[in-house]
C-alpha cells in the first residue's frame, strides 16, 4: 500500500476489478473509477493517492486502523484531505462515506508509525468555536483518544506536571517507559 511500511503481509491485497471471484488472499471490489483516480505504473494501473485514501477510509471499519492507514499516503505523497474530499464529492452515493467523514479530520502525515499514539489533535480554534471544539473533542474521545490540554504556563513553569500527565496517559494505554 502506498507509503506504508507497517502492513501485515498476511492481510489480503485489495483490487478494484469487475471479476467478483478473487483468488485466495485477494479482496476484489467493484467500484467506479473516474478519470484522474488512477495512475499507470509501467503496465499496471493503481489508484491515485486521494482515491486510495477514499477507499481505505470507507472500507476499514476500525477508526484507529483507518487513521493509521490514511496517515501513510499523506506522509509519502503530497495528497491532502481536500483531495480526498474532492473524490468524495464525485461519489456522493458511495457506501460507508460516514466512516470516511469521521476519520479524515484526524489524519496526520507526521505520525511516524502505527504505534505513534501521542499525536497532535487537529486545530480546534474557529470563530465561535466552542461548540465545534466540544464536538471534535467528543468525536476524538469516541475514537479512544486521550486529550491532554496544554497551556504555555504548563509547558514553561510546570513541565513536571505536563510530563506526568503524558506518562500517565501512556501508562493507561499499556505503554511502560
Amino acid at each position: 500500500m502506498l507509503g506504508t511500511k507497517w502492513i501485515d503481509p498476511t492481510e489480503p491485497a485489495e483490487l478494484i476489478h469487475d471479476n467478483r471471484r478473487p483468488p485466495p488472499n485477494l479482496v476484489v471490489r467493484t467500484e467506479k473509477l473516474l478519470s484522474g483516480e488512477f495512475l499507470a505504473l509501467g503496465e499496471m494501473h493503481v489508484t491515485a493517492p486521494a482515491r486510495t485514501m477514499f477507499d481505505l477510509g470507507r472500507h476499514i471499519a476500525t477508526p484507529t486502523v483507518a487513521v493509521q492507514r490514511l496517515d501513510a499516503p499523506v506522509n509519502a505523497t503530497d495528497v491532502k484531505p481536500a483531495d480526498v474530499e474532492a473524490v468524495m464529492a464525485a461519489h456522493p452515493g458511495a457506501r460507508y462515506l460516514p466512516r470516511l467523514r469521521r476519520v479524515l479530520p484526524l489524519v496526520d502525515g507526521g505520525a511516524e508509525s502505527p504505534r505513534h499514539r501521542v499525536r497532535r489533535a487537529p486545530t480546534l480554534d474557529r470563530p465561535r468555536g466552542a461548540a465545534t471544539r466540544y464536538r471534535k473533542q467528543f468525536a476524538l474521545n469516541e475514537l479512544g483518544w486521550l486529550i491532554i490540554r496544554v497551556s504555555r504556563d504548563l509547558l514553561r513553569y510546570r513541565r513536571a506536571t505536563y510530563t506526568a500527565r503524558v506518562d500517565n496517559a501512556l501508562h493507561s494505554r499499556g505503554f511502560h517507559l
